[in-house]
């Protein structure tokens, strides 16, 4: 009996060392096709991905143009800025990319992680105070858009008279989508004056001004938007969206003498029945930079291009953001059209992104990209760095333009009066401006800002981060 048990025994702990064998087996097995398929669909996926016609050339979600292949070079070659470009084109211009990204998206905000809304309700404004102009070309400004109002409010003197009468209310009846206004097939962001904001913008502007003491000249250009320049003023003045020019005034008044103001005010109002403003976009159209570039040269004492000389495109139609912000059919059925005018002394531009510097062109021909993002055609879009180098100039001047998003419609037009420009998008750029300004010895800094961004705390904290 108790052989039998010994031998049951053994036969037990064999079939034991059996199984395990088997098991272990099947795991190395399962293991090694796990391998093998990763390693498969790696080698798949890199063919894939490696097949040109296959690789998107434009993102219609960021609304811009992807990184080309970089050209080689022994230089590029030698200090690795040509494998950091390929790897920038890799990631860039991936098969799918802007549907992976709206994927992405989509469940973030399916888990509650969404970006913060550009444009909520209206925010009740502070009232703008008083302001003394400390210079008098401010005061030939005021003077000079005083008498473009007092002919407004000449021409529209019996609803004044009305409309005191009564609670503020448009004179013609549009439609509120948050803090936009569509009336009829054109729409117009509101703006509010928060002096806490609006301070805290010129305290910057004066502590760039003293860094900036004995290096470089500083401009400063605040741009109205729509609402305050091609909106009937009878139909303003019922809305309840602060005075622009009082606003930008008061700012004006609060900056040092040594600031350049360079007031654009007067130059739009004076066009306000010419196409300077998009209908279905808020920032202005090549037309209204025009305007403004024209102001900003004179003060430096130049002489403007005429706008005949320049190359004109047409980029075709143009559906803007408040398109998509509103979703309003009589926005979406009568698009923009975007126009650009090229530089005559070069189109050539360098942009930084993700390390290397790209090549690519001041006014790019968009005519074929999606409607909704044919205001890429400036400048190849919102980029931290970018660098414009006129070959035809040997005078040694140089420019930096601190800017958001209305920059980029401005900045091709005084390409052609600077030997060197650079351009800082605050909001991306990690850098300072102290540093560039001595590392390029910078003579003018030109702070270009839209009039909402002035009382916007993130666009004032984005600036300051780069005004040391």
């Amino acid at each position: 009996m108790a052989d039998n048990d010994k031998d049951l025994k053994l036969k037990v702990e064999k079939n034991d060392e059996n199984n395990l064998e088997y098991r272990e087996y099947h795991v190395k097995k399962a293991v090694i096709c796990k391998i093998a398929v990763f390693f498969v669909m790696l080698f798949t996926g890199t063919i894939f991905s490696l097949i040109l016609p296959l690789r998107p050339t434009v993102s219609e979600s960021e609304k811009r143009v992807l990184t080309d292949f970089p050209e080689f070079t022994f230089q590029s070659f030698a200090d690795g800025t040509y494998f950091a470009g390929i790897d920038t084109w890799f990631s860039d211009t991936f098969p799918m990319r802007d549907k992976f990204t709206l994927c992405n998206e989509k469940i973030k905000r399916l888990y509650g992680f969404r970006k913060s809304m550009i444009h909520g309700e209206v925010v009740v404004g502070d009232e703008i105070p008083g302001y003394d102009y400390p210079d008098s070309t401010s005061q030939k400004d005021e003077e000079q858009t005083e008498s473009i109002r007092d002919e407004e409010q000449t021409d529209n003197s019996d609803y004044i008279e009305e409309e005191t009468t009564e609670a503020a209310e448009p004179a013609q009846q549009g439609e509120k989508f948050g803090s936009v206004y569509v009336l009829e097939d054109s729409a117009y962001a509101y703006y509010s004056f928060l002096k806490d904001n609006s301070d805290r913008y010129t305290e910057l502007v004066n502590s760039l001004s003293k860094m900036l003491e004995g290096q470089s000249d500083l401009y400063n250009m605040i741009v109205p938007t729509s609402i305050d320049i091609v909106l009937d003023g009878n139909i303003r003045r019922g809305l309840t969206s602060s005075d622009q020019y009082a606003a930008i005034m008061y700012m004006q008044s609060r900056m040092n003498s040594s600031v350049k103001k360079v007031n654009v005010y007067s130059a739009l109002k004076a066009r306000k029945d010419e196409y300077i403003y998009f209908r279905t976009d808020h920032h202005w159209t090549a037309l209204g930079a025009y305007y403004a570039y024209c102001e900003f040269v004179k003060s430096m004492g130049l002489e403007p291009n005429t706008l005949d000389s320049y190359e004109c495109i047409n980029m075709g139609q143009f559906n803007g953001s408040f398109c998509s912000q509103t979703g309003a059919a009589s926005l979406k059925n009568n698009p923009d059209n975007v126009v650009a005018y090229k530089p005559i002394s070069t189109n050539s531009m360098k942009f930084l992104k993700k390390g290397a510097m790209i090549n690519y062109n001041i006014i790019t021909d968009v005519s074929d990209w999606n409607k909704s993002s044919k205001y890429s055609a400036f400048i190849g879009g919102d980029n931290p760095y970018s660098q414009i180098h006129n070959p035809e100039r040997t005078d040694g001047s140089s420019c930096v333009v601190i800017k958001e998003s209305f920059g980029n419609a401005f900045v091709p037009f005084i390409a052609d009066h600077f030997q060197d420009i650079y351009v800082i998008d605050y909001r991306y750029y990690s850098g300072t401006i102290s540093d560039l300004v001595k590392e390029k010895d910078i003579g003018t800094v030109l702070l270009l800002n839209n009039v909402a961004a002035t009382s916007t705390d993130a666009r004032i904290n984005e600036l300051k981060k780069v005004c040391r």
